[in-house]
């Protein structure tokens, strides 16, 4: 339990750092939203998958959690669905596009021999 809560207290805080790193690319490539007449980059949530990738594969580098079978399959569909709302922000794909990418997504993550 101890490790599952440092864990993602250090997520947060290098999630924090990499988001403030990514804004100025992100703004110079204008990657953004318009918002409330300011700009709003969208970096955000590649800097949540990047140091989610990293706190896992971290641990289970150093062998403090080891992670469960599956654990690969669901970080790399959870990649998938981040880069699909990514594309999403800058090109707005229609959400048949969305709903059907995140349905695949979800069902390649399901364990269909325990389920039936």
């Amino acid at each position: 339990m101890l490790y599952g809560i440092s864990a993602a207290a250090t997520a947060l805080l290098l999630t924090v750092l990499l988001a403030v790193a990514l804004r100025a690319p992100a703004l110079r490539l204008r990657l953004v939203e318009r918002r409330r007449q300011r700009d709003v980059p969208l970096s955000g949530g590649v800097a949540v998958v990047l140091v989610t990738g990293l706190v896992v594969g971290t641990g289970a580098w150093l062998g403090v959690a080891p992670p469960a079978d599956g654990t690969r399959g669901v970080l790399v569909a959870a990649g998938a669905v981040a880069l699909l709302g990514l594309v999403d922000d800058v090109w707005r794909l229609r959400r048949r596009v969305l709903v059907a990418g995140t349905g695949v997504a979800a069902a390649c993550v399901v364990p269909y021999g325990e389920t039936g």
